[in-house]
C-alpha cells in the first residue's frame, strides 16, 4: 500500500514520458551518450522532435550528481546495472553534459568533502527554500533550463511529501517557485563558461609523470610524484611517492578515472590506508585536495605539474616563510629548474644564497641568510624561473587563527567509523601598518610547536563535555568518542557536546606568547536511511 501511494505521488509529478516504457526511437544519432545510457536510460528518456533526449539533455551536472542521478533510477524504479555498467553510464552522461572546469572550480569544497566549509548563500529565497536540507554546493552543482529548474518542486513535493509540514513556518511551495525562478537565471544550462570551455577543445592525455607539491594538516609540506599508466577509456593506473619535510616516506597506489578530460577522481591505498582524491586539470597543472576513507577528517592539498612541460617554474619552497636575521635552509621546487643559481644571489627580498647544497631540474636545495628590512610575501627567483609570491619573509608572529575556525566531528560507534578533525595554527604578522587584522597582514602560514587544548564553550553548572566528547593531542587531531548512550552522563545521553579548542603559540627566542581559538561541535554520526 505504501509502495502504491508513494507511486501515485511521483505519477502527479512526474511527466508521463518517464513513468512509460516505450520503445527506443531511432531518432538518436548513433552512439549519442553511449551504447548502455541508448540501452538502460532511453527506454523511458525518449528522443523529441528535435533530436534530444527527455531531462538528460536539459541538464548538466559533476559525476557525483549523475552518480546521485543514477542511485535515484536504480532505487526508485528498478533500474538493473552491473557495477561496471553503472561507471560507464556514469562516464558518458558526465562527458556529454559536464559542468566547465570553472563552474566546478566553484563548489569543489562540495565534491572533495570539506564539511566544515562555512557557505555564503547569495540568495535568502534559496536559502529559505533549499539549504535548510541541502548545502547551497550541490545546488550550484548542477546547471538546468528554466523547465528542468521548475520541475524541481514537483519532484520534491512527490518524493518527500512530509516537507510541507517540516517547513510550515513558510509557505514552502511559494519560496520554492521564487527560489527556482533566480536559479534559473542564475544557473542556466547553457553559460559563457560552457561554450567558452567547450570551444577550446579536450586537453592531452595525461600520462607520464607529473611533480607533487602537498600539504597535509598535522604534517605538513610534502613533494614527491605520481606517475600515470593510461589504461583505455579514461582510466589509469597511478602511482604516487612522496616524501614528507620531516624525511618519511609514503607510496600509493591506485587508479585514477579522468571524467569530462579535465575532472580526476582517484581511488588510492597505501598498506592499510585508503584514500578519495579529486583533482581539476587546468592547462598543465592539477590542482585538488584528497581526504582519507576511514576518517574524513585526514586530507590533504596538492597540486601536480607535468614533468618536463613548458618553460622553466618555481612551483614552490619550504619553508614558506622566512623570519629576519636568521639563516635557514630552503628548498625550492620546480620543473626544468635551471641549473645557474649561486653563492651570493638574492632570491627573495633580502634572501641571499650563501651556499648550494644540491640542484636538479626539479629541486634546488640551498642554504640562505634572510637580512634585515620590511614584512614581505616575496616572489622567488631561481635564474630565469620565477614563482610568485611563494615566500613570506618577516620579523615576528603577531598573532594566530586557528582552522577550521568552526569545526563539525561525528561520534562513532553502530557500525560508522568516527569523523575527526585536524586543527592546525596559522601564524600572521601585522604588516607595514603594524596593525592586526587589515589588508596588510601577511600570513606566516602554520606554526610547529604549538600546544593544543580544550576548554568548555559554556561555563555552566554541571557541563562536562571534555571528559566524554573525544580527545585532542598535540598535533592538532582531535579525535571523537563513541556515540553512548552513557549512563555516566545526566540522563544516559551520548558523548555529543561543543568545545572550544585553544591553540597557544611561543616564538623562539622568549618572546610574547600568542593564541587562538575555534569553535567544535561534536555530533552524532551520519545516519542514513536504506530503501
Amino acid at each position: 500500500m505504501k509502495k502504491a501511494l508513494r507511486l501515485l505521488f511521483l505519477g502527479l509529478a512526474l511527466p508521463v514520458s518517464v513513468l512509460s516504457l516505450v520503445s527506443f526511437s531511432s531518432a538518436a544519432p548513433e552512439g549519442y551518450l553511449g551504447n548502455i545510457v541508448k540501452e538502460k536510460c532511453m527506454v523511458c528518456h525518449t528522443v523529441n522532435s528535435e533530436g534530444k533526449v527527455s531531462r538528460i539533455d536539459y541538464v548538466r551536472k559533476t559525476p557525483e550528481g549523475f552518480e546521485a542521478t543514477v542511485n535515484r533510477m536504480q532505487r526508485l524504479w528498478g533500474l538493473k546495472l552491473t557495477d561496471e555498467e553503472k561507471r560507464q553510464v556514469i562516464k558518458d552522461l558526465s562527458q556529454a553534459r559536464p559542468l566547465a572546469p570553472a563552474e566546478t572550480e566553484k563548489i569543489m569544497y562540495l565534491l572533495t568533502g570539506e564539511h566544515g566549509t562555512i557557505e555564503q548563500v547569495p540568495n535568502e529565497t534559496v536559502k529559505a527554500a533549499c539549504t535548510r536540507c541541502h548545502s547551497f554546493a550541490r545546488v550550484a552543482a548542477q546547471r538546468r533550463t528554466k523547465e528542468e529548474w521548475m520541475k524541481l518542486k514537483d519532484t520534491h513535493m512527490a518524493l518527500n511529501p512530509a516537507l510541507i509540514l517540516q517547513t510550515r513556518d513558510t509557505d514552502w511551495p511559494k519560496i520554492a517557485t521564487e527560489a527556482l525562478n533566480w536559479l534559473a537565471e542564475k544557473y542556466p544550462a547553457d553559460t559563457q563558461e560552457y561554450r567558452e570551455w567547450r570551444a577550446a577543445g579536450s586537453p592531452r592525455a595525461i600520462d607520464g609523470k607529473w611533480q607533487v607539491v602537498g600539504y597535509q594538516p598535522g604534517k605538513g609540506k610534502y613533494f614527491g610524484t605520481v606517475e600515470f599508466a593510461g589504461q583505455g577509456n579514461g582510466e589509469y593506473r597511478e602511482t604516487r611517492n612522496i616524501t614528507y619535510a620531516d624525511g618519511s616516506e609514503s607510496k600509493w597506489e591506485g587508479t585514477g578515472r579522468l571524467y569530462s578530460g579535465y575532472s580526476l577522481r582517484s581511488s588510492l591505498i597505501s598498506g592499510e590506508e585508503k584514500a578519495k582524491g579529486v583533482l581539476l586539470l587546468q592547462g598543465d597543472v592539477f590542482r585538488g585536495k584528497w581526504h582519507s576513507l576511514k576518517d574524513a577528517g585526514i586530507s590533504g592539498e596538492e597540486t601536480y605539474y607535468r614533468e618536463g612541460a613548458g618553460a622553466a617554474k618555481v612551483t614552490d619552497v619550504f619553508p614558506a616563510a622566512l623570519r629576519r636575521g636568521t639563516t635557514a635552509t630552503l628548498t625550492i621546487r620546480g620543473v626544468n629548474l635551471p641549473a645557474a643559481i649561486k653563492p651570493g644571489d638574492n632570491l627573495a627580498g633580502g634572501v641571499t644564497v650563501k651556499k648550494v647544497v644540491s640542484a636538479s631540474a626539479n629541486a634546488v636545495t640551498v642554504e640562505v641568510a634572510v637580512g634585515q628590512g620590511p614584512d614581505l610575501r616575496g616572489d622567488v627567483k631561481a635564474g630565469s624561473a620565477l614563482g610568485k609570491g611563494l615566500v613570506t619573509v618577516f620579523d615576528k608572529v603577531d598573532y594566530l587563527k586557528i582552522t577550521p575556525e568552526y569545526a563539525v566531528a561525528r561520534l562513532g560507534g553502530g557500525g560508522r567509523d568516527k569523523e575527526g578533525v585536524q586543527f592546525q595554527a596559522l601564524g600572521y604578522s601585522n604588516g607595514a601598518d603594524g596593525k592586526a587584522g587589515t589588508g596588510d597582514d601577511l600570513s606566516v602560514g602554520p606554526l610547529e610547536g604549538v600546544q593544543w587544548s580544550v576548554k568548555e564553550f559554556v561555563n555552566a553548572p554541571g557541563d562536562d563535555e571534555i571528559k566524554w566528547i573525544g580527545s585532542l593531542d598535540q598535533q592538532g587531531y582531535f579525535t571523537p568518542a563513541i556515540d553512548g548512550p552513557n549512563p555516566q552522563r545526566p540522563m544516559a545521553t551520548n558523548n555529543a557536546g561543543a568545545v572550544t579548542v585553544v591553540g597557544k603559540y611561543q616564538p623562539p627566542g622568549g618572546g610574547k606568547p600568542v593564541a587562538g581559538e575555534a569553535k567544535l561541535l561534536v555530533t552524532v554520526p551520519v545516519y542514513r536511511a536504506v530503501e
